[in-house]
């Protein structure tokens, strides 16, 4: 057992408290990771407001990066000092997880949103002995420690910073896998990207590494537009005050082969279909809530497909994705700002308006370490 800081929801809408928690030894198949990094998805932000039915007080958090220090007696894929990415939960036996496809897991929603360990599986718990939810994304990374199963964990190379890393487990790998997996983006092709933040601008970059011919960015906020020039977009489109379709129209009249929307807004969505060949993909990787609409007859002839994490395989899409930052073809630097652990509500606010891409909190180092933090990135 081993005391750890975490940011506690105690309940919807109550925003994150930081307070002292217990976390145990690993059970079997976990490791417990001391966490150097995490990233902020709108994910975790959504759930602490109640978005969705997780049970609550609960540790939330999925996108980090640190050290192993324990391991289960069954995970001897994994070593203590293990430099490692944390990344979703999956049950690893079903028929998509066996086929290569584990984000669309058929225990996906149980296992990531339940915040229950898994059978044989240790649980963290408050300080003082009250229950406590974890087990968030199978990681629940805003802590200083976490538990995870060891088949969720991918090893990263010595020297990768740690808050380059951390977003790689969701975020980054959902924008480029909608790209390479999702979309089946070819050389030369024209790809709309619409909603310009982490998990755009991953499609972006991942987009132009494809060798797409036009990458077209659109969105509301300046500073994002700017930012997806700089690592990729060909094109930026104020969604505010210009037409996608007759950019679209200019560059290519047969019509954009794909449209990758981190959106959910109907009317977006819609004009990019008018905006989308015969035959293309509409990838949609946001949810609405629940009373959007889109009219069918807009999507005839066009292929749509939802997202869910890229369709990533992780320990595959994790390694490629840091090889192409390290060769500077996938300029992830870009869209990362850092954040003390302690100042959480900072990272949100400026993350809510548009200050900080993907801020990701830096967590206390014990004496005596390094952090190997580099240059803070800014958003514009």
């Amino acid at each position: 057992m081993v005391s750890a800081t975490a940011a506690v929801v105690h309940e919807h809408g109550g925003g994150f408290a930081l307070q002292e928690i217990e976390v145990p030894e690993p059970g079997p198949f976990q490791v417990r990771v001391r966490m150097r990094a995490v990233g902020i998805c709108h994910t975790d932000i959504a759930v602490a407001g109640g978005h969705r039915d997780v049970p609550t007080p609960v540790v939330l958090g999925h996108e980090g990066a640190g050290v192993v220090e324990a391991v289960g007696s069954a995970a001897t894929s994994l070593e203590a000092g293990a430099r490692v990415v944390l990344s979703f939960a999956a049950c690893r036996h079903c028929a998509a997880c066996v086929t290569g496809h584990p984000a669309l897991c058929v225990r996906a929603i149980e296992l990531n949103f339940g915040c229950q360990p898994a059978s044989g599986s240790s649980a963290i718990r408050a300080r003082d002995g009250s229950p406590l939810h974890g087990s968030f994304f199978g990681q629940s990374s805003f802590a200083t420690y976490a538990l995870v199963h060891a088949d969720a964990v991918v090893p990263i190379p010595d020297g990768f910073p740690f808050e380059l890393a951390a977003p790689l487990g969701c975020s980054v790998q959902t924008g480029a896998g909608a790209v390479w997996r999702s979309a089946g983006i070819a050389p030369g092709d024209t790809v709309v990207v619409n909603g310009v933040g982490a998990v755009g601008l991953s499609a972006a970059m991942a987009a132009s590494a494809a060798g797409a011919a036009h990458v077209i960015a659109v969105d509301v906020t300046p500073s994002r537009l700017r930012t997806a020039l700089e690592v990729g977009a060909t094109s930026a489109v104020d969604g505010r005050t210009e037409d996608i379709r007759e950019l679209v129209r200019v560059l290519t009249p047969a019509g954009a082969d794909a449209v990758i929307d981190t959106t959910a807004v109907p009317s977006v969505i819609e004009r990019s279909l008018e905006a989308l060949r015969l035959g293309g993909t509409l990838a949609m990787i946001a949810t609405g809530r629940g009373d959007d609409s889109v009219r069918l007859s807009k999507m005839v002839g066009k292929h749509v497909v939802g997202v869910v994490q890229g369709d990533s395989v992780p320990s595959q899409s994790i390694p490629q994705i840091i090889a192409m930052q390290q060769s500077g073809r996938f300029p992830l630097e870009k869209l990362v700002t850092t954040y003390p652990f302690d100042d959480i509500a900072t990272a949100i606010d400026d993350m809510e308006a548009g200050a900080a891409i993907k801020p990701v909190l830096l967590m206390p180092c014990r004496r005596g370490t390094r952090t190997g933090v580099r240059r803070t990135a800014e958003s514009d």
